[in-house]
């Protein structure tokens, strides 16, 4: 069985005096805004992160104030389950990319403010529209369910965070498998 990676969590004055190249910040780590899941190997935001930015998932499952922390989780596995779908490395390249905030170009600081953006537009627009999933109807004219074809042409994620994740390197349809095989490898994300 993996060992299970135990993110340090530094708060957002700690993040601020860092200085952006620490290698602290290499590592993947928790803050108020999101944390990080070493079982699922994966950030997952905060509903303090949404409530910071003015959304709120209130209208999604009104007086179930539980129900926030898995709308966060499922924003999240929205995120890297779509990055999946459309690149063409293996599902723990990605999460290990993310988790190392590795990306040519972009200082791991950078890299891990454009994941938070990423997390909060596409929390916008889940609260804007709802789980497209939920949606079990039939197309009668064209015999077909509904969420498969919105499943399979994507309308369920934000037409900007899919550009955002193109230019991260996430929706890429090459391969970043034998680059990346020794730190999936070493367990230590």
């Amino acid at each position: 069985m993996p060992k299970v990676f135990i993110a340090p969590f530094f708060t957002a004055k700690e993040i601020e005096e860092m200085p952006h190249n620490d290698p602290r910040l290499r590592k993947p780590f928790s803050c108020e805004d999101m944390f990080y899941d070493g079982i699922k190997r994966q950030y997952i935001p905060t509903p303090r992160l949404y409530t910071a930015n003015g959304i709120n998932f209130e209208s999604l499952n009104p007086g179930e104030p539980n129900e926030r922390n898995q709308d966060c989780e499922h924003v999240s596995d929205q995120i890297y389950a779509f990055s999946d779908k459309q690149s063409g490395s293996d599902i723990e390249t990605l999460k290990c990319l993310v988790a190392h905030h590795y990306r040519t170009g972009i200082t791991p600081f950078r890299f891990r403010e454009m994941v938070k953006d990423i997390f909060v537009r596409q929390g916008r627009f889940y609260a804007n529209n709802g789980d497209y999933c939920d949606a079990m109807t039939v197309d009668i004219a064209n015999k077909q369910w509904v969420d498969k074809v919105i499943m399979n042409e994507d309308r369920h994620i934000d037409p900007k965070v899919k550009q955002i994740l193109q230019n991260l390197g996430l929706c890429w349809v090459g391969t970043y498998d034998r680059r990346m095989v020794s730190a999936i490898m070493s367990n230590e994300w």
